[in-house]
């Protein structure tokens, strides 16, 4: 006698629902998309510090707080960007901080706070992200109903500030030459950044902080922003760091790569410090040049190259 030996004793019947179960979904997010495919909203908005508003932003990614307020009279800038073509540039002296945003408001939203303390210590937040998922943004796009978002974010020469920036999913080009910041924070996880201090900035910054995941970055002139410290971290990505520019003062940095690379080229005006016992890197001058100490070199599956 036959043994039963069918695709449905052998668990074909469950791959089987697995699979309609995938279409299923997949279909309902099409539906989804192709109801709303008539019904972009394209705007072009203007936002500006003093005029944002007041209640905190939900599910942003930088909690604001007592603790590590900025100094009496600075402030705080953060950015956070996903999925868009993003631009930072220095805007005009007295315009505050200036957003200019162009996108389908049915698919994107753009959300800010601002809060003052009373030692006039102020934060400005930024939050431009997707309303709707990936899967039906891919859609959308497949059925040619997805507008490129654009958003430019212009900042005061004369505001003091610490720059945050988170980018997710998108790129971000910033010029940060002659800005007044006091420190840099950049983070991107699936996205690109690529900036240039091509002049001095008004002050050197305390830190200029680089951490990154499956993506990349670029850092040109980095010298005219003079940081006292620089941290480099990059996972599954690279970056390339040119530290040519005005320098006024020593740099240590810590530099950090997994699954990736990290390219630092230095300039013959920064002497060289690669650690005790290294002795120091010099170039042929007659005068003492400010000094890059490499305090901390790790690499995990990648490569770190300093010229």
């Amino acid at each position: 006698m036959l043994r039963g030996g069918g695709c449905l004793k052998n668990g074909c019947l469950g791959c089987l629902g697995i699979v309609v179960l995938i279409f299923v979904f997949l279909g309902v997010n099409a539906i989804i998309v192709a109801s709303r495919s008539g019904e972009e909203n394209i705007q072009d908005q203007v936002r500006r510090l003093e005029d944002a508003g007041t209640d905190p932003l939900v599910g942003a990614a930088v909690a604001v707080s007592e603790e590590g307020k900025p100094a009496p009279g600075h402030g705080w800038l953060v950015l956070e960007l996903g999925q868009g073509e993003f631009r930072l540039r220095p805007g005009q002296p007295g315009s505050g901080i200036v957003v200019e945003a162009n996108y389908d408001e049915s698919i994107y939203a753009l959300d800010e706070y601002r809060h003052t303390w009373a030692d006039s210590s102020w934060v400005y937040q930024v939050r431009f992200h997707r309303t709707i998922t990936g899967l039906q943004a891919m859609l959308r796009e497949l059925m040619g109903g997805n507008h490129q978002s654009r958003v430019d974010i212009f900042v005061d020469p004369e505001l003091a500030l610490e720059l945050n920036i988170l980018v997710t999913e998108g790129g971000l080009e910033a010029d940060l030459g002659g800005l007044w910041l006091t420190a840099v924070d950049l983070r991107y996880d699936k996205g690109g950044i690529a900036v240039e201090v091509d002049e001095p900035l008004r002050e050197p910054v305390a830190s200029f902080t680089v951490n990154g995941r499956m993506g990349g970055c670029e850092l040109v002139k980095l010298g005219n922003a003079s940081p006292a410290r620089l941290d480099i971290r990059c996972r599954m990505g690279g970056t390339a760091a040119d530290l040519a520019g005005e320098w006024r003062n020593d740099c240590d940095a810590r530099l950090e790569v997994v699954m990736g690379g990290l390219q630092v080229e230095v300039p013959r005006n920064l002497v060289l410090d690669r650690g005790a016992g290294s002795g120091l890197d010099r170039t042929d001058v007659e005068v003492p040049e400010p000094t890059l100490r490499i305090l901390e070199q790790k690499s995990r599956m990648g490569e770190i190259e300093i010229d």
